[in-house]
């Protein structure tokens, strides 16, 4: 019988834990309603950061967890519970579309002509 390699292991360990802290981070700060903009201004973290934490591609310091869970104003451990079988995964908000310019027209590639200019109301 071979035996499991403890690198893949502690790997695989390491990396539930980064997704879970992701996970408790981004669904504790939607529920309150802040962004993450907000939220990493208010923890002394850079927003880029706060946004690589939460798509699980930062390894963060306990420090850091601190401040974080601080600013949101819960314990540490909440980052690191079990989500219950029946929860559900966070929705971002939706993305805001630029409104379009008044009185200047969208210019739309034709792949014959070129550029054509195309006025909306």
């Amino acid at each position: 019988m071979p035996k499991a390699n403890p690198r893949k292991t502690v790997a695989q360990t390491h990396s539930a834990k980064v997704v879970l802290v992701a996970w408790n981070v981004r669904r504790i700060r939607a529920k309150r309603g802040i962004s993450q903009e907000r939220l990493a201004y208010q923890a002394g973290i850079d927003r880029s950061y706060m946004a690589s934490l939460e798509r699980q591609s930062k390894n963060p310091t306990i420090d850091l967890l601190d401040r974080i869970a601080e600013t949101l104003g819960v314990h540490l451990s909440e980052f690191f519970a079990r989500p219950s079988k029946h929860a559900v995964s966070c929705k971002t908000s939706p993305k805001r579309r630029k409104s379009a310019r008044l009185g200047k027209p969208r210019v739309q590639k034709n792949k014959r002509n070129g550029p054509t200019p195309q006025n909306f109301e």
